[in-house]
């Protein structure tokens, strides 16, 4: 990123990505904190590397949501929360667990509900 950041090469923060690769949320967030301009709202468990609803897993959120409200972020939100089986997971995850939920708007609406409620 210090090498290629710019206006218009930005990067984006996924919470989730991060803990199944391994890496630190916080740590990651504060290596990445100027060049954030988009944000992936999922987490997961580190140990299973199971994706959960948002503020349930290792994700450090409301940690990292409080330091970019105090940074001054204005990017973008997206909720992305891969809670159920569908079309496409396969190609997203690598080895992608079978979801126990198949209710797409179902488990939207619990990503959602949990959003808000981390976000309050």
């Amino acid at each position: 990123m210090k090498q290629f950041a710019g206006e218009t090469f930005r990067c984006t923060f996924d919470f989730a990505n991060f803990i199944e690769c391994g890496q630190d949320t916080l740590e990651a967030y504060h290596m990445l904190k100027p060049y954030i301009a988009y944000v992936h709202v999922k987490d997961a468990i580190r140990e299973t590397r199971e994706i959960v609803p948002a503020g349930q897993g290792d994700g450090k959120l409301s940690e990292i949501f409080t330091l970019l409200d105090q940074s001054g972020y204005e990017g973008t939100l997206s909720l992305e929360p891969h809670l159920a089986n569908f079309s496409g997971l396969n190609s997203l995850e690598k080895d992608a667990a079978v979801r126990a939920e198949n209710d797409t708007e179902r488990a939207f609406h619990v990503a959602y509900r949990a959003l808000i409620q981390l976000l309050s």
